[in-house]
C-alpha cells in the first residue's frame, strides 16, 4: 500500500461513515510487503497531523501483538496473517545508514513523543518475546554499543529496549 492510501485508511478510521471501510483497508493491507514499514515511516511523520500519526501507531502495536508470532510449533496455534519477514528486518534488524547500522526499535523510540513511545514500547516487549534470541541475535550486542556512545540523545532508546529485553525474565 502506498504512504498516501495509508494514510487515507488511517484519517478514515477516525470518521464513522468511513471506519469500517477504512479498516478493511488496513486490515487487507498488513500482509503486504512493505506495509508495516510504511506504517512505521508514516507514523514517525512530523507533516502529518496527530491524529492520523495517533491512529498509525496504535494500529501498528495492534498489528505487532496480533501478528508477530509465528506460532509455537505445537501445532495448536496457526500463523495466519503474519507480518511479513521484510517487514520484521525493517523493524527489528539493521537498515544501512550512516557510520554504523541501528536497531531500527532503537531509533523509533528515541524520536518519539511520549504518546508513542508507549505504544512503541509495547511493540519492542512483543518484537523481543517472539524474536530474542533466535531471530533477533544483535540486539544485546546494538544495546550494549549504544550505551557506550557518546550520544545521550540515544540512551532513553536504547534503555527502554534494555528494560524490555530484561522484562522478558523477570
Amino acid at each position: 500500500m502506498d504512504p498516501e492510501s495509508l494514510v487515507e485508511a488511517l484519517r478514515g478510521t477516525m470518521d464513522p461513515n468511513l471506519r469500517e471501510a477504512a479498516e478493511r483497508q488496513l486490515n487487507e493491507g498488513h500482509t503486504q510487503v512493505n506495509f508495516v514499514s510504511t506504517l512505521l515511516r508514516v507514523t514517525m511523520s512530523d507533516q502529518l497531523d496527530l491524529p492520523v500519526r495517533q491512529a498509525g501507531v496504535i494500529y501498528l502495536k495492534n498489528m505487532i501483538t496480533q501478528h508477530w508470532s509465528d506460532g509455537d510449533g505445537s501445532g495448536t496455534e496457526t500463523p495466519v496473517n503474519n507480518i511479513p519477514e521484510e517487514d520484521r528486518q525493517f523493524i527489528t534488524r539493521q537498515h544501512s545508514g550512516g557510520h554504523h547500522p541501528l536497531p531500527r526499535a532503537h531509533q523509533v523510540t528515541t524520536h518519539t513523543a511520549r504518546w508513542q513511545r508507549v505504544q512503541l514500547t509495547t511493540c519492542i516487549h512483543h518484537m523481543i518475546k517472539h524474536d530474542y534470541p533466535g531471530k533477533w541475535t544483535t540486539i544485546v550486542d546494538k544495546i550494549g554499543f549504544y550505551l557506550q556512545s557518546d550520544n545521550s540523545a540515544g540512551w532513553l532508546g536504547i534503555l527502554l529496549c534494555l528494560y524490555q529485553l530484561v522484562k522478558n525474565y523477570e
